[in-house]
């Protein structure tokens, strides 16, 4: 629900108004701006208060639609672009971290905390270090495809004339690391107690998707070329 259904209803917003309103782009683009800020503002205020890491993750996707916004307000090839980039790589680490959720929430039982998390990098090594790319790319962090998403997309906003929009985004980025980093930091936490194991843990769907989403996640930022030229090529039939 988080990835599928953004990534459809994004692209098709960005054809419509592009296609159907060119022309009222000047009225279109001042709407898309008071709803991308109520996004950051909304999703970021929402996310730190929230210790159940589902309903952090919920909130982060709120505020990550500011950004992808961010994109189809410049209403650009450039924007197009950066949409479709950000949009495979956003739907990789949505899928993947809400995955790791779901095998510790099946692990111990119930609805999985921050602090549930805490030395888990221990027990489970690989899965933890794809929850740290995954956070880590939420948050923008080099060399996540989530850090290039982001400069692709502030680029577009800048060269359209809305560097205001930018600037909110690298506000609402600083503020997204204070609950971002806080799963990272659980993870690895060597004086940690882990929560008792109370459910079998053999689940190699959900880790064969995570670990796969990570690579996608860390790939696409260190080789970012190969799903550059498939955005180019994507936003060309969007525009066409």
């Amino acid at each position: 629900m988080s990835a599928a259904t953004k990534v459809a209803a994004l692209v098709i917003a960005l054809r419509v108004l592009v296609t159907a309103f060119p022309r009222q782009s000047d009225v279109w683009e001042i709407g898309l701006a008071g709803i991308i800020f109520a996004c950051f503002i909304a999703g970021n205020l929402g996310a730190l208060r929230q210790s159940n890491v589902k309903r952090l993750l919920a909130y982060s996707t709120v505020a990550h639609s500011g950004f992808l916004l961010t994109a189809v307000a410049a209403h650009s090839a450039l924007g197009g672009r950066a949409l479709v980039y950000y949009l495979t790589i956003y739907a990789a680490m949505n899928v993947g971290a809400f995955a790791i959720v779901a095998i510790r929430e099946r692990e111990i039982g119930r609805a999985v905390e921050v602090s549930d998390f805490a030395g888990w990098g221990y027990q489970r090594p690989l899965l933890s270090i794809a929850m740290v790319v995954f956070m880590l790319s939420l948050a923008g962090f080099p060399p996540t495809g989530g850090f290039l998403g982001k400069l692709y997309i502030w680029s577009a906003a800048v060269a359209n004339g809305q560097t205001y929009l930018a600037i909110a985004g690298a506000l609402a980025t600083a503020v997204g690391l204070v609950y971002y980093l806080r799963v990272p930091f659980a993870l690895f936490d060597r004086d940690a107690a882990v929560p008792a194991v109370t459910r079998p843990v053999n689940f190699p769907l959900d880790a064969g998707v995570s670990i796969a989403a990570a690579l996608v996640v860390l790939g696409f930022g260190i080789i970012p070329s190969p799903l550059i030229d498939l955005a180019r090529t994507a936003s060309s039939s969007l525009f066409g």
